[in-house]
């Protein structure tokens, strides 16, 4: 009787499981009619349900049967799960422990000789922003400290209230990139003022990295919006704004907006927009990673321009590109002359120097960096440059420093822009005595 009442009720079950997963096989197969998927293209929620469907029409066909079968599967990928777990820690153990080498590069675009720079020089971690789209985490190494806000310290700041402050924008060369704190541009600025005798001044370093004039210039009107009212603007440009136009075909466009559009496209399609894809868990690991450097040959060398091969097969008008981008720039320019004029603050826009235009030969291994790069974007730059230096003879408060280095015969360029902390050094000073032969810093002995 028992028997007979478990087998009538196993049947039961059967009929629940065969019903329940064709209706879900049916839904996941019409899910762009029924509205189950956003878009028409596949998505995880009708193949979650499609999956689902079939392990219930199968477990109502199979009967008792089924539980048995589930039962090895699910102990096969338990099994899976351990070996692969104790893979990853072997990987790890070998890894730390044998110390292979690894195909990874340090925070620099050019390799480099280990112990060539300082710990704790890399760019921090960054937060999406309203408005600029990214700005700095707080942090603080040895070598790097990011303020609250993402300003990072600038050494020898004077911290009196009213002191005479100066707000220095620009991009990866402005923040001082691969260069402790005391030795940024912003910083070297510093100690050429406090070594003059003038009034308190608090030079503030308000670049991030990757951004363009235009980033900048909506960060300066947001912190004039709240009260932050500087004495002294300066811009420090070039790189990224030839950069940015060459990557995205238009000039002015953050770096950013290829890694926007995809996630926001992604959530509008019905994805997570950022979930990790297996795939990518796979590579992040060690065992990944070890295997990649056993199997695998090297990559190679990343350039300060990423995706050669569709830059390469693209045919801008350079011309037209380069007009436009001095074009922007220079609007940019008026917009933060036309803020300094009503809000009683002092400008100066400076286009630095890079290694592929001027009359400096490359010196040592900057020969390769520029055998490295695309001749398109070299050309790009080029043509820009031509223009901008025509523009800032008949521009006032636009200086050009594309001959900062002629007379310097020694290796400065750790890519085709940035430069260490003798470059640096340099820059500031041309900056400072610039500033001051303009009477736009406070005069000294005052």
């Amino acid at each position: 009787m028992g028997s007979r009442w478990a087998n009538t009720q196993a049947r039961k079950l059967s009929i629940v499981m065969l019903v329940a997963g064709a209706v879900m096989l049916l839904l996941a197969l019409t899910s762009g009619l029924t509205g189950l998927s956003a878009s028409e293209a596949s998505s995880t929620g009708p193949i979650a349900l499609g999956g689902l469907g079939i392990i219930l029409l199968v477990s109502g066909i199979t009967g008792r049967s089924f539980q048995q079968g589930y039962r090895n599967l699910a102990l096969i990928l338990l099994n899976t799960v351990v070996v692969m777990l104790l893979l990853e820690l072997v990987a790890i153990l070998a890894i730390r422990v044998f110390s292979p080498p690894l195909h990874r590069y340090d925070s620099t675009i050019r390799a480099r000789s280990e112990g060539a720079a300082p710990p704790g020089l890399i760019f921090p971690s960054t937060s999406l922003q309203a408005y600029v789209m990214w700005r700095s985490d707080e942090s603080s190494t040895p070598h790097m400290t990011i303020l609250p806000g993402g300003e990072r310290l600038t050494p020898g700041a004077s911290p009196q209230p009213g002191a005479f402050e100066v707000f220095m924008y620009g991009g990866s060369t402005m923040w001082g990139w691969d260069v402790p704190d005391s030795s940024t541009i912003p910083a070297r600025l510093q100690a050429h003022i406090n070594g003059a005798d003038m009034p308190p001044v608090r030079v503030r370093n308000l670049a991030q990295g990757g951004w363009v004039s235009t980033q900048s210039l909506v960060d300066l009107i947001l912190r004039l919006r709240v009260g932050d009212v500087p004495d002294l603007v300066v811009f420090y440009d070039g790189a990224n704004e030839v950069l940015s136009a060459f990557t995205c075909g238009v000039p002015g466009q953050p770096f950013a907006m290829d890694k926007l559009r995809a996630a926001l496209e992604s959530s509008d399609a019905g994805g997570s927009g950022n979930a990790p894809h297996l795939s990518s868990l796979l590579q992040a690991s060690n065992l990944y990673l070890l295997l990649s450097n056993l199997l695998l040959p090297p990559p190679p060398e990343p350039t300060l321009v990423p995706e050669r091969e569709r830059l390469a097969a693209l045919e801008p008008d350079l011309e037209a590109l380069a007009g436009s981008t001095v074009a922007l720039y220079t609007e940019n320019l008026r917009v933060v002359q036309a803020l300094g004029q009503y809000y009683g603050f002092e400008v100066q826009f400076y286009w630095q120097p890079v290694l592929c235009v001027g009359s400096r030969r490359p010196v040592g291994a900057e020969s390769e960096i520029l055998e490295a790069e695309l001749p398109g974007l070299l050309e790009l730059f080029s043509l820009t440059y031509e223009r901008m230096q025509s523009e800032s003879d008949s521009m006032p408060g636009l200086t050009c420093l594309t001959e900062a280095f002629a007379d310097v015969d020694e290796e400065l360029y750790t890519d085709i822009c940035h430069v260490g902390e003798r470059g640096n050094w340099i820059v500031a000073t041309l900056i400072f005595d610039e500033l001051a032969a303009l009477a736009k810093l406070p005069a000294s002995g005052q």
